[in-house]
């Protein structure tokens, strides 16, 4: 019977340690609606660590919402700065957010105000929202150099291009 236990206990554990290989967007976003968030992690690492914005930011999404993952608000702004340094409207808007409210980096209200002013750039009302209401609470010196810092900032080409 023990022979028994500790082979069902091997079993069982080796499945647990079997690689998950998502290869492609599709199918890690397919795991994902199932689910499935062991491979669609899985796959949204491999392909976001390939510099794919839209799973830079899943993955950022699946951080934020625990699925399958502790929280852990530092790695979400590591993906939401490595998808927004390739444009992606929504990841400026996010790492506003992280800025203004001082989560998983230090609270700072004129990178807040820098992130937004890209977004809103992009058509993102939410940002521009967020930019209006934090462009008040900062010094004329402070709105001047993030400013500058937006008209100056150029995305990053990545190395995978989106579909």
């Amino acid at each position: 019977m023990k022979r028994l236990a500790r082979f069902l206990l091997l079993v069982l554990s080796l499945g647990a340690w079997v690689p998950v290989q998502a290869q492609t967007f599709e199918q890690s976003s397919a795991a994902y609606e199932r689910e499935d968030y062991r491979t669609a992690f899985a796959g949204f690492k491999k392909l976001a660590e390939e510099g794919q914005s839209s799973a830079q930011l899943d993955l950022v999404v699946m951080y934020a919402k625990r699925e399958g993952l502790p929280k852990d608000e530092q790695q979400d702004v590591v993906w939401f700065r490595k998808a927004a340094e390739q444009g992606l409207a929504r990841s400026h808007f996010n790492l506003g957010v992280m800025y203004d409210n001082g989560r998983g980096v230090p609270k700072d209200e004129q990178t807040a105000y820098f992130w937004w002013l890209l977004a809103s750039a992009q058509g993102d009302e939410q940002a521009a929202r967020a930019r209006d209401i934090v462009e008040r609470r900062l010094l004329p010196a402070q709105r001047a150099a993030a400013q500058a810092s937006a008209r100056n900032w150029k995305p990053k080409i990545a190395a995978f291009r989106e579909r």
